[in-house]
């Protein structure tokens, strides 16, 4: 098993920004599965979804080294309960990307041709918020290992509610994704790859969302000092 800690060394902050880096090869990986499918090279997904199960038992162990290097930490201005949410959060986005990769590996997954443009701008939607969450994610690695003051606290600030804007976009391209979905299930009455559609569409939507609430977290801990 790897020892990300001989990696990156025991602090925690640094720890937790290598976590997110691990959560970000997860959803690179998810991208290149979406990207078969969205070619109809359905079985090229089968390998991209065994390693985003590797990557994501990756993050589980860096997330236990997190734990137990946080008992003998000192954090002088943020809570070590936060640091735990914070990982967990994370750990949350990885679980949901080998979710996601896992419907896809279920049975070729072929989207109806009517909405794939859509579903291109909805899941390049999810990525920005994704994307976004992770700057903040740096930004607070960065405050926490020097100081923290009002300029930091207000670019923070701003950096969460675009995060939150992007995630409502998101959310509103979502509903009228399902909405086109429901509207074509009418007329082709393939329940199964329905229903396949429909869990993956809302999967990725899981994802933006557990971002807003990573980035919200990271507002309010900071709000707390």
């Amino acid at each position: 098993m790897i020892k990300f800690s001989k990696i990156f060394g025991s602090n925690p902050f640094k720890l937790l920004m290598a976590h997110m880096q691990i959560v970000a090869s997860s959803m690179e990986k998810l991208q290149e599965g979406i990207l078969c499918m969205l070619e109809g090279r359905y079985k090229d997904a089968d390998p991209i979804v065994k390693e985003l199960s590797q990557i994501e038992f990756n993050a589980d162990s860096l997330k236990l080294e997190i734990r137990n290097s946080i008992k003998k930490a000192f954090f002088p201005i943020i809570r070590k309960e936060d640091v735990l949410e914070l990982i967990v959060l994370q750990d949350m986005i990885a679980n949901k990307a080998l979710e996601a990769g896992n419907i896809l590996s279920y049975r070729d997954l072929e989207l109806p041709l009517a909405l794939k443009p859509l579903f291109i701008d909805y899941n390049k939607k999810c990525v920005e918020v994704f994307e976004d969450t992770k700057k903040v994610v740096l930004e607070l690695t960065d405050i926490l290992e020097v100081s923290f003051g009002g300029p930091e606290f207000e670019r923070v600030r701003s950096m969460v509610e675009m995060t939150a804007h992007k995630e409502y976009e998101a959310d509103i391209l979502r509903q009228r994704l399902m909405k086109e979905l429901y509207a074509l299930s009418s007329h082709d009455k393939n329940f199964t790859l329905f229903y396949q559609s429909n869990k993956f569409i809302e999967t990725l939507g899981q994802i933006a969302h557990i971002c807003e609430g990573l980035a919200l977290k990271i507002l309010l801990t900071l709000d707390k000092n």
